[in-house]
């Protein structure tokens, strides 16, 4: 990679924009899209000091900071005393109305935003063979046990109200070469990830390519993206593939008719049916994965990338070997961010708390894109943990007064944050297990409230 930066010359580049403020570490990132915004939806606002930009600063930096409202009001008057302003009152009773005052849609414009941005910037060409890549996962958090949580995301199966915590399902949509979260697609209990997703294809253009598992396959979703113009490479999810028919591309390799479901889905509306083609054209392919100690694995993955001499066999099989970064950036956002559990009590506020958490999770990839463009490393290999770690040497930094000795110090952190390398393991195989165990206590179950409860193993 080039030292030279991609990010254009016409913006401001990361250091100047961090060192131009003393307690909100990104409010200069959120500007201008806030301003667009807020003049788009038509959303009246007034003279405060929690403004909307304050506002949504001040939560980014709560949430990176996983600190509580008077921690992110301790922020909002370090800006203030460094403007030589009057600070707010240290109650944050007024911090969390202007949370909740402001809409949901500008909490995630402000997202889909900065990831444009990103991606306008750090390359004009696609990250894979000319075509950009998304790569679509779904998750879910644990949001606070209140009566409205419960009501609105509902509890997991087998667990009964007071013993556990309602959880709160989404989908993401990640760039494969950014990194950054594109869209955010919220679902209810009853509704699916395949159909929540589908509210957000706005976000494609002709020749983008969606890069799922196999719980996103289907021929339904194949054929309706399909006449978006959206190619897609999916794990296939139920099909047995029979390389005898068709034609033959090579090893593992082959074109086939897939023909109409007989029976409309659930997942798919009456018109959504009605307006699928009766067969459709598709590339089925496999390839085996060996790994040292572990049985040969067999993967089948179709695709609507149909020329083998465009598309190989063995760049697709890579290509979905990297869909495995979906799951490593939600483990940053859960586990390096600290997001699995979430701190707001109310549905609206836990639909704006995800937002901002993953607003903050764009920021971190345009401060680790900044810091490898300067030093000539590939920013997807740089520790995500490191570059929190550095936040806070950042805002004791950025209390000195002396903006250019700032802008100086900025630097040092990016080239700290550079240096932080994840080493290179393809392959490497981490099932999930614990070392620590954990204390004897038994599980609850039944509310502590109840008459004459008590926990019980």
């Amino acid at each position: 990679m080039s030292k030279r930066s991609p990010l254009g010359k016409q913006e401001r580049t990361v250091r100047n924009r961090l060192a131009a403020h003393a307690g909100l570490l990104f409010i200069d990132f959120f500007e201008e899209p806030v301003a667009a915004i807020i003049k788009e939806i038509g959303l009246a606002t007034r003279e405060r000091i929690y403004t909307p930009l304050v506002t949504i600063a001040a939560f980014v930096c709560q949430a990176l900071a996983r600190g509580s409202c008077r921690k992110a009001v301790a922020r909002v008057c370090a800006e203030r005393l460094a403007a030589g302003k009057k600070p707010p009152s240290p109650n944050d009773d007024a911090y969390c109305e202007a949370r909740g005052r402001l809409p949901l849609t500008l909490y995630t414009r402000v997202l889909y935003w900065l990831a444009e941005r990103l991606e306008k910037r750090v390359s004009p060409h696609g990250p894979w063979l000319g075509r950009r890549v998304f790569v679509v996962d779904g998750s879910s958090f644990q949001t606070q046990d209140t009566p409205e949580n419960r009501a609105c995301f509902g509890l997991p199966s087998g667990v009964k109200p007071g013993c556990g915590f309602p959880v709160v399902g989404f989908v993401a949509v990640f760039s494969l070469f950014t990194g950054a979260i594109h869209r955010l697609a919220f679902r209810s209990p009853k509704e699916g990830e395949r159909r929540a997703y589908r509210r957000h294809w706005d976000l494609f253009k002709p020749g983008d390519v969606q890069l799922t598992d196999r719980g996103f396959n289907s021929y339904g979703d194949l054929a309706l993206a399909s006449a978006r113009g959206l190619d897609s490479v999916m794990r296939v999810l139920s099909r047995r593939l029979d390389f005898r028919k068709g034609k033959r591309l090579g090893p593992g390799d082959h074109l086939v008719t897939w023909l109409k479901p007989t029976r409309r889905p659930q997942g798919l509306t009456q018109a959504e049916y009605d307006s699928l083609p009766e067969e459709m054209l598709v590339r089925e392919i496999r390839y085996s994965l060996a790994a040292k100690g572990y049985r040969t694995k067999v993967v089948d993955l179709v695709t609507t990338l149909l020329d083998p001499v465009r598309f190989p066999r063995e760049a697709l099989a890579d290509l979905y070997r990297r869909r495995w970064e979906a799951e490593i950036n939600f483990r940053h956002i859960k586990s390096t961010m600290g997001t699995d559990m979430l701190s707001t009590k109310s549905p609206d506020m836990v639909y704006k708390e995800i937002a901002t958490r993953m607003i903050a999770y764009n920021l971190l990839r345009e401060l680790m894109w900044e810091a490898g463009a300067r030093h000539g490393v590939d920013p997807l290999r740089i520790s995500m943990k490191g570059t929190i770690d550095r936040l806070d040497e950042l805002a004791r930094i950025l209390a000195e007064k002396n903006r250019a000795l700032r802008r100086a110090h900025v630097d040092v952190i990016l080239e700290q944050i550079a240096r932080d390398i994840v080493p290179d393991r393809p392959g490497r195989s981490e099932p999930r297990a614990q070392k620590r165990r954990p204390k004897n206590y038994p599980f609850m179950k039944r509310p502590r409230n109840a008459p004459g409860a008590r926990a019980v193993a």
